[in-house]
């Protein structure tokens, strides 16, 4: 193999070698991209059930203290009707 030929396999071989690098640096770029968008989408959803739970806890309490304050109106007896 000519001297000529041996570079140029090197050359070839060398751009191959950074591509692949490339590529797996992009890859791993790609997953830590796609792990920070899933904490993220995880926090909202956290922040969501909370904001959930404090809420239905507030109209819980205002129901009751409703409950508390106006308590249900017994009916009015009916007066005897007279024969």
């Amino acid at each position: 193999m000519s001297a000529q030929a041996k570079a140029v396999i090197d050359h070839r071989k060398q751009a191959s070698e950074e591509v692949i690098a490339q590529d797996q640096n992009k890859t791993e770029l790609l997953k830590a991209g796609i792990a920070a968008h899933s904490s993220q989408l995880d926090h909202q959803r956290g922040m969501q059930e909370h904001i959930l739970e404090a809420q239905k806890a507030g109209h819980d309490a205002a129901i009751k203290t409703h409950q508390v304050l106006n308590p249900p109106a017994s009916k009015p007896s009916e007066p005897k009707r007279k024969k």
